[in-house]
């Protein structure tokens, strides 16, 4: 068979023939748990618009035993329900049936992922199409595939599951794998007796077979994309049911876990009523049910009525989980319902619209997570996505949120921080500029409009338009504006700008311009930019933020009588600012009068201009006591500075590390003596966070040694008398004994990895063991990402180990000799994941050379990887900026201490 060069992948016409379209289907599936491998059957019912003897439809990795064609449903529906879903009575079965049944060839192209059904007779108007078909059950954690973990008597238990956005449901059946062919989906489960089998929708009915089985058969679904079905059989509970306004929500895991349920069904239930209030639209499943998998390749998954998730995404049990913890389960749980509207009721059209389904579902997680948890101030911590996002947009190498695509592989792409948090945040600039209860009308409408169908991203831009129509225009605004226009600049071409204002007298003049570190490249030349004004008055008290539509590159604006003034007022525009020294210098005068985001991006913008070698690393550092004399303390802020402080470590390669740590002492020993090591009765939630980064940050950059000690006793208290420290603090007291490098710490550490009290410390202790320099405790760590972790944990330890200075030459070494076994055996979208982190190799020798440029350059051009090939690109650019940086800097390294008093 031809193989398809990446020119072929871009002109071959992969959407199927719009002659066909399905209706409905009937899926039977009967999985062989031990041997990893599935018997099943489906007939779709169709209708065809031009008489055809070919049908065409998606089909990977199965074996066709027969297929047929019938005219009639009552022919069809008794083929279905009488064949054997292994074929052996199929041929007596198309005899009885005569004339009303044509048996047709199946030819299937594993590489464009093709069925062809071809027969004798013309077929014309609703038209039925039977398959009889089997499957393995993969270890790739896509279609449908096995998970594996071990129950509380030792024995390996094993789950069948799926996972099929974006084009893996033809993996598991035949079936018109785009999202815009929408039908309905009935599922029967053939199962052991002892297993639970879920699906999309309630059970209709249960029975036992005459060999002892159980057959579950579910009720048909609403109209929906293949991509959003799922059925998943195992040894599983389920926990206690919450009715959420008539809508059965429950919790299903593997045995022993059933504490870990209820904050998960607390965020459920509050999810599925905040969001159908916000929408004005109920929840459009009949139940709810939300699956924990030991194995699971990405976060989670929006199959309607039946999400799945990683465990570490959903079970936590708030009496041990740290604040981290419960956010990223209330942050999942709150995204994957979002998308019940968004994303499963409404669909894009093509995978070119995805980018739309997760910004949309991330901005409305948002938005929910901040109404369940108000003290989390989840738009704040927001900022360090945001700040993550903008940092890949700042490379030439950079891309559109929405871009063509030809290929659905092409659509992997997509599944990255540019279309999560940059499509996030600038929905949330938009929302901010507009006003959130005009942005709220527009989408109330877009999704009544489009319910049950699917759309292209004009669609959502004319609802939020018509929506500003019926409002009155926000201040500063005289006259209607286009959000079409404005949205087409921040989609379709990559970057952002840097708003650079200045003042005389009373007249401001805001000048735009592209926001890049060393090449334009992909990056735009223009945006229409909303920006929102923020005067504050010489007293500290604020007037009303004043609206500029910047549609050109450079506009005055009169603001009088004011002492200083927020360019990014309130802290949500997708951009830089820079501002003139005297703006500059007005704005930390009136500093308690900012917003903890507009702050942020003080300091956030700070270090991009550091890096971009518009600012002086000085300027950064006395910011950063700015800070701290202000007892600014927010995680993300600082977050930005022990960023910045790993940097320059690696920058350092040993010359410069005392100076390095003498800053961090200075910078953050404050810190801690103020707020204390331990949490404190009453304090904002917030601030255990924060202490785990300045305490991780000063016992590993700084290396203090009374926090060195007490992360040591505090371990040894944990692991030896089982009296545990407070959840937030944890994962700082593990890095900081990692860094102490003992062997019978790492031993230990071991220990708490096999035996985790959640899904959460597991993590915790395998993250921290990859930070352990001893060569033997190095290569142990690296052998078992090749068989001892878990495939979907692997590839973000190597991460991980590729960005420590001291542990990246030997994993850099592990990752060339293993990667084809690595690329074989963990899951494909982990991949461009794990080669991200070669952008921390940016580690320089005396000469200020990078030591690994060369070795990752050669390792890159014999190894091609092609769904990487954009992460990698980016990667490499990031690496040489942080490289040149790191070079460029490297003097003042040396007296960097004395920089901070």
């Amino acid at each position: 068979m031809q193989n398809l060069t990446n020119d072929t992948l871009r002109t071959a016409d992969y959407r199927l023939d719009e002659n066909v379209k399905p209706i409905s289907y009937d899926i039977y599936l009967k999985p062989d748990l031990a041997e990893a491998k599935f018997n099943g059957k489906v007939l779709i019912k169709t209708n065809i618009s031009q008489p055809t003897k070919t049908i065409v439809l998606n089909g990977a990795e199965l074996s066709i035993s027969k297929s047929f064609v019938v005219d009639t449903a009552e022919t069809a529906e008794s083929l279905f329900k009488s064949a054997e879903s292994d074929g052996s009575n199929f041929e007596s079965l198309a005899i009885e049936a005569n004339s009303n049944c044509e048996i047709v060839d199946a030819l299937t192209d594993e590489q464009l992922e093709r069925i062809t059904l071809s027969g004798d007779k013309e077929h014309v108007g609703d038209v039925y199409v039977g398959i009889i078909f089997s499957g393995i059950l993969n270890d790739k954690l896509r279609g449908f595939y096995r998970s594996t973990f071990i129950d509380q008597s030792d024995k390996e238990q094993v789950i069948a599951t799926t996972h099929f956005e974006a084009t893996d449901a033809r993996r598991a059946f035949p079936c018109f794998d785009e999202p815009q062919l929408k039908a309905t989906f009935k599922v029967f489960l053939e199962v052991e007796s002892s297993l639970l089998a879920i699906s999309n929708w309630p059970i209709e009915n249960e029975t036992i077979t005459s060999n002892g089985t159980k057959l579950v058969e579910f009720e048909r679904t609403m109209i929906m994309s293949t991509y959003l079905v799922a059925f998943i059989v195992g040894n599983l509970e389920a926990s206690k049911v919450v009715d959420v306004d008539g809508v059965p929500l429950r919790v299903i895991h593997v045995p022993g876990k059933t504490s870990m349920t209820d904050f998960a069904l607390q965020v459920g239930e509050h999810s599925l009523k905040f969001f159908a209030e916000y929408f004005k639209i109920p929840y459009p499943g009949k139940k709810l049910d939300l699956i924990a998998l030991p194995d699971f390749a990405f976060g989670a998954m929006e199959n309607l009525g039946a999400v799945t998730f990683r465990e570490t995404a959903l079970l936590a049990n708030p009496e041990t989980a740290s604040r981290s913890d419960l956010e990223r389960v209330a942050d999942v749980v709150a995204h994957e319902l979002a998308h019940m509207w968004f994303g499963d009721l409404v669909t894009m059209k093509w995978w070119n619209g995805i980018w739309l389904n997760e910004a949309f579902a991330t901005f409305m997680e948002m938005l929910a997570v901040d109404s369940f948890r108000p003290e989390w101030y989840r738009w704040v911590t927001f900022g360090l996505s945001r700040e993550a996002a903008m940092g890949v947009d700042s490379l030439s190498s950079t891309r559109p949120i929405e871009f063509e695509v030809f290929h659905p592989r092409e659509a992997e792409a997509m599944f990255d921080v540019l279309t999560y948090q940059k499509g996030a945040a600038v929905l949330r600039m938009l929302e901010q500029f507009i006003g959130p209860e005009v942005f709220k009308d527009g989408i109330r409408q877009y999704l009544q409009n489009h319910k049950y169908s699917n759309t292209e991203t004009s669609d959502l831009w004319d609802a939020l338009e018509d929506a500003t129509k019926r409002s009155p225009l926000p201040n500063g605004i005289s006259e209607a504006f286009s959000v079409r226009k404005i949205m087409d600049t921040w989609i379709f071409q990559g970057g952002y700008p840097s708003i650079n204002v200045s003042r005389k007298n009373n007249l401001y003049e805001i000048s735009q311009s592209p926001f890049y570190y060393e090449a334009k490249g992909a990056i735009g030349s223009e945006w229409i930019v909303p920006i929102v004004l923020k005067p504050i008055n010489a007293d500290g008290t604020l007037k009303n933020n004043f609206h500029v539509a910047l549609d050109e590159l450079t506009r005055k604006v009169e603001i009088a009588e004011v002492s200083a003034i927020s360019a990014n007022g309130n802290g949500y525009g997708f951009y830089r600012t820079s501002y003139s020294k005297d703006l500059f210098s007005s704005l930390l005068d009136n500093y308690g009068s900012l917003s903890t985001l507009e702050k942020f991006n003080l300091i956030s913008d700070s270090w991009a201009n550091t890096v971009r070698e518009k600012n002086d690393l000085n300027e950064f550092l006395q910011l950063a006591r700015f800070m701290r004399d202000t007892k600014t303390y927010d995680i993300n802020m600082w977050s930005i500075v022990t960023s910045a402080l790993n940097s320059l470590f690696k920058a350092s390669n040993g010359i410069s590390d005392e100076q390095i740590s003498i800053t961090c002492e200075k910078l953050l020993r404050p810190i801690i003596d103020d707020i204390g090591i331990e949490p404190v009765s009453g304090e904002p939630e917030t601030q255990k966070s924060f202490r785990s980064l300045i305490y991780g940050s000063l016992g590993v950059i700084g290396k203090d040694s009374r926090i060195r000690s007490d992360a040591k006793i505090k371990f040894d208290l944990m692991m030896n008398e089982d009296k545990w420290p407070d959840p937030d603090l944890m994962g700082a007291i593990l890095d900081v004994v990692a860094d102490l490098d003992q062997v019978t710490d790492y031993d230990t550490m071991f220990r708490g990895y096999l035996n985790p009290k959640s899904p959460q410390d597991e993590i915790r202790f395998l993250m921290a063991m990859s930070s352990f320099k001893d060569p033997k405790l190095l290569e142990k760590t690296l052998e078992m990402t090749m068989g001892e972790i878990r495939t979907q944990n692997a590839p973000f330890v190597i991460q991980s180990m590729l960005f420590d200075r001291d542990t990246q030459g030997p994993t850099l070494d592990h990752l060339i000799t293993n990667f084809a076994i690595m690329n074989e055996k963990f899951p494909s979208p982990t991949i461009p994941r794990m080669l991200d982190g070669i952008r921390g190799l940016s580690t320089i020798d005396d000469n200020s050379d990078s030591i690994y440029k060369n070795k990752v350059d050669t390792f890159l051009q014999d190894h091609p990887v092609e769904a990487s090939n954009l992460t990698v690109k980016q990667a490499r650019e990031r690496l040489k900026t942080i490289i040149d940086f790191n070079a460029r800097i490297k003097e003042s390294l040396k007296d960097l201490g004395s920089q901070i008093q």
